[in-house]
């Protein structure tokens, strides 16, 4: 009489546990396996790894050498919360500012350098520039002009050079001083001993206002005329020409 499964004996009923164990972990790594096998009829195919895993390759130069890879590229972003603030350097306006009168023909070339003051509703000449006292002509720095010819100031020459211009307004007429000691600021340091020309020219008045000081060049028959105007107050000084 035939015994059931259950009665096997003991050696048939361990070889099935071991079959199914088996069969079971054959189961369970079989989607790995076949992951990791290479495909049928390619040989050179490899098992697959992770991106994450792999490293960049270096980028090659043109003469084979690999390229160092820039080390900005490989930082993590910058927190703009922690970024160095960038100071911005802004212009020192002068409540004066610089000034230019040009005159330029086929031979002559003069330049007049000055600090630009403004009325601002003041009385300019006697009460803010004094009657008969040395003025720099200007604000800030005193006042220059060069010539790259030699002039004739009040009928006597003047070499070529770079002076310093002052003045001495008084009502009805003004003193024209060329010193030769620049880089001066204002005449506090004035030296009547630097000068090398002193003469007096006649002073008139404006049909307008001029709210800056303002120095122009205009022509006349015998060379040109440099016209100092500020407030209702005109001064010509006439500069000959060597022909």
């Amino acid at each position: 009489m035939a015994h059931p499964p259950q009665f096997l004996p003991f050696s048939a009923r361990l070889r099935a546990r071991v079959c199914q164990a088996v069969w079971l972990v054959f189961v369970l790594t079989l989607p790995t396996f076949a992951q990791n096998t290479p495909a049928p009829g390619r040989p050179d195919s490899l098992p697959t790894t992770p991106a994450s895993s792999l490293a960049p390759a270096p980028a090659i130069g043109r003469d084979g050498v690999p390229v160092q890879a820039n080390n900005r590229l490989a930082l993590a972003p910058t927190d703009t919360a922690t970024a160095i603030p960038v100071d911005t350097v802004k212009p020192q306006l002068r409540p004066s500012p610089v000034a230019l009168a040009l005159y330029k023909d086929e031979s002559n070339y003069i330049k007049v350098v000055y600090g630009q003051p403004f009325k601002k509703g003041r009385t300019v000449f006697g009460s803010l520039e004094k009657w008969g006292q040395v003025w720099r002509a200007g604000a800030n720095e005193a006042t220059e002009i060069t010539f790259t010819r030699d002039v004739k100031l009040d009928g006597k020459v003047l070499r070529a050079g770079t002076y310093t211009l002052f003045m001495i307004p008084n009502p009805d007429r003004w003193t024209v001083i060329l010193n030769t000691d620049l880089g001066q600021w204002g005449a506090y340091n004035y030296k009547p001993e630097k000068d090398i020309m002193r003469f007096d020219v006649r002073v008139g008045k404006n049909s307008q206002i001029f709210e800056a000081l303002t120095y122009k060049f205009n022509e006349i028959p015998t060379g040109t005329e440099l016209s100092l105007m500020w407030d209702d107050v005109r001064v010509a000084i006439p500069i000959q020409f060597s022909r």
